[in-house]
């Protein structure tokens, strides 16, 4: 058994590098949302691998217990590609299941501000600004304004909406990040258009604690 699981583990990592050249490419990032992404691609291209190594982990390892096969056919390649797609860290988890491996408890990787901060995101609802780039300014504890970004972004993405980034949104992945307990204030402005429908309503002021991760929507 751990034979075969290691075997499955070796192509996982093998799988899992493969998978990071795209992960990792700055174009995928920019137009894809990764949380939701990452798992559609990682569990089509473990099936595809899992059916052309014709690779079916539950009927090798019943094999190994009781010497004959339970070959589930198209669904034992379905598994597979499941346990490939969960990575190193999924066959991992059975290896330590099963005994092979020590128990260890592991923090679950999600991605969350320090303590010591917060995270803000803002989302442009476009009304008088149309097409043109829309400035992201913020002050924090009185210390005057900063342009932080820009929001260039002209509607939402119907096409695999929950998939893929918002271009309406900045910073269009995470939160922008504020230490924790300061005084914060955002607004938006459209440079191009004229003064009094230029800028947006004030978020805030508010003081943001630690940890939060806070999205709102402003108007120009």
């Amino acid at each position: 058994m751990f034979k075969i699981l290691f075997v499955v583990f070796s192509i996982a990592v093998v799988l899992e590098s493969a998978l990071a050249v795209i992960f990792n490419w700055r174009l995928f990032l920019a137009y894809f949302d990764a949380r939701g992404t990452k798992t559609i691609v990682s569990v089509v291209v473990g099936i595809l691998v899992a059916w052309s190594l014709q690779l079916d982990l539950i009927d090798r390892l019943y094999k190994a217990m009781y010497s004959s096969g339970i070959a589930l056919g198209p669904f034992g390649y379905v598994l597979t590609g499941l346990v490939l797609a969960g990575g190193s860290s999924g066959v991992n988890n059975i290896l330590k299941a099963l005994g092979f491996r020590s128990l260890q408890s592991e923090e679950t990787k999600q991605p969350r501000p320090r303590p010591s901060e917060a995270w803000l995101a803002v989302v442009l609802v476009r009304k008088n600004s149309t097409k043109a780039p829309v400035q992201v300014f913020l002050t924090a504890d009185n210390e005057g304004e900063r342009l932080i970004g820009t929001i260039k972004g002209t509607k939402v993405p119907r096409f695999l909406a929950r998939l893929r980034t918002n271009p309406m949104r900045y910073p269009t992945v995470a939160g922008f990040a504020v230490p924790a307990d300061s005084i914060v204030t955002v607004k938006l402005r459209d440079p191009t258009l004229p003064i009094g429908q230029n800028t947006s309503e004030d978020w805030g002021p508010y003081k943001i604690a630690g940890g939060a991760i806070i999205d709102f929507d402003l108007t120009v």
